[in-house]
Order: structure tokens, then C-alpha cells, then sequence
């Protein structure tokens, strides 16, 4: 049979946003919920993606924990410190309070800047912050329906609201990968095989189906930087 193909066709606000932010432009009247139709062959379903309640925090933290590996001794604690930074946005289940897809978010400063990879982004722009995603995840049975896209996608308007120029992250699955070079992202640093078959040695399940990990950006205002993928 032949495989499902769906089509997401998100809100047209959202690209409005971008070309809002792309002239610098913004807007006082609420952005959330963000709703869009997917089409598949069975019809088409609804979806809306909102602002993480904090009456959701404790589902969305046991939603990570059971989606999202991190090397740290307590996930739930960790998911839970994230999501209380406020900026994380959900997508629940059509008529439902259930989270089918979530994105955690954070604002790193140029003031916190550590050796983590992706704040290499502070030495190639005049930037004192950024957006980050912790993590991306959607439902097993929800993916291939354009969810991950449109999680992705609205970065776009959290730059808007928190007046943010650049969003990068690390993306360490090759259909994240995929999807960041789908969306225009530049590479800022990338794994080199070797080291890449070290961490697959130490952790081969969390990196069994992994062929490329980098640090990727998108720049939503017009500033020059050099665009060269550096090899980890």
C-alpha cells in the first residue's frame, strides 16, 4: 500500500508572521491558538497549537520523559525546570486536553553563553540572544502529518513576540535534520563521523537510527554572517 501522504497547510498568520518579522513589524493582538488543517486520505483534521498552560506542565513533562532522552540523572525534573520558563508551545488532540506534540523552548543570552555548541551562534552575530528548542517531539501515533513541521515552523512567532533575530538548535535525528534543511536552517557545526560513531558506540539506542548531528540556524532579520559548517 502505498504510503499516507499528508499535507499541512499552516495558518496563514503564520506566514504573515514572517513577513512580519522579516520587516522588523510587529503585533499587539494575541497569536494563540494557532490553528491549521492537515489533509490526508481520510479527510481533514484540525489541529491547534497553543502556549504550554502551566495547569499542563506535570502532562507535558511525563509526555518528554517518555519522547525525549537527555544524558541527566532526573528527566522529569529537568523537563520540568525547562517548561517553567514559560515559552514552550503544545498541540493537543483534536477535542481533547491530551499533548500529541510538544516543543520546549528557551531564550539563551549572550550573558549565560557556555561551551555548549549551538552559543557558538553569539562569535558569528551581533546578537545577545536566542531561540532554542530543548526538544521536539510528537506522538508516534501522529507523526508524518506535518506536526513536527508546524512545531518548527512557529519559532518563527515566538522570535516575533520575545523580539529575538535568530533561532538555532541542535538536532541530533536524521528527520529533524531533514526537516531543518526543509525550513531553509543553515548549519552552524556538525559532528564529524568519527565522533559521531563514538557516541553511537556509548549510546546505541539513542543513536541507532542517527547519521548526522549538527547545530542549525535560521535568521529572520537581515544580518551577514558566515555561512561555513564547522566539523565537530
Amino acid at each position: 500500500m502505498q504510503n499516507q501522504k499528508c499535507l499541512i497547510l499552516v495558518l496563514v498568520g503564520v506566514f504573515v508572521l514572517e513577513a512580519f518579522a522579516a520587516k522588523g513589524k510587529s503585533s499587539k493582538k494575541s497569536l494563540w491558538p494557532i490553528k491549521f488543517p492537515v489533509k490526508n486520505n481520510r479527510g481533514t483534521t484540525y489541529y491547534s497549537m497553543e502556549r504550554l498552560p502551566q495547569s499542563k506542565f506535570e502532562d507535558a513533562s511525563k509526555f518528554a520523559v517518555k519522547h525525549l532522552k537527555v544524558n541527566t540523572g532526573s528527566a522529569n525534573t529537568y523537563w520540568k525546570e525547562e517548561l517553567e520558563k514559560n515559552l514552550s508551545v503544545v498541540i493537543f488532540k483534536p477535542g481533547t486536553q491530551t499533548i500529541i506534540g510538544l516543543n520546549i523552548l528557551d531564550i539563551r543570552t549572550l550573558h549565560t553563553k557556555s561551551k555548549f555548541v549551538c552559543d557558538r551562534i553569539f562569535d558569528m552575530f551581533s546578537i545577545d540572544k536566542y531561540l532554542i528548542s530543548e526538544g521536539l517531539a510528537v506522538d508516534p501515533n501522529y507523526r508524518r502529518q506535518g506536526l513536527g513541521e508546524a512545531l518548527l515552523r512557529v519559532h518563527v512567532t515566538i522570535c516575533l513576540e520575545q523580539h529575538v533575530d535568530i533561532t538555532a538548535s541542535l538536532f541530533i535525528s536524521d528527520s529533524s535534520n531533514r526537516l531543518a534543511n526543509k525550513l531553509n536552517y543553515t548549519c552552524l557545526d556538525r559532528l564529524s563521523a568519527e565522533n559521531l560513531a563514538k557516541m553511537k558506540e556509548k549510546n546505541p539506542e539513542k543513536y541507532k537510527d542517527t547519521n548526522e548531528i549538527a547545530c542549525k540556524y535560521l535568521a529572520y532579520s537581515d544580518i551577514e554572517a558566515n555561512d561555513l559548517c564547522v566539523i565537530m
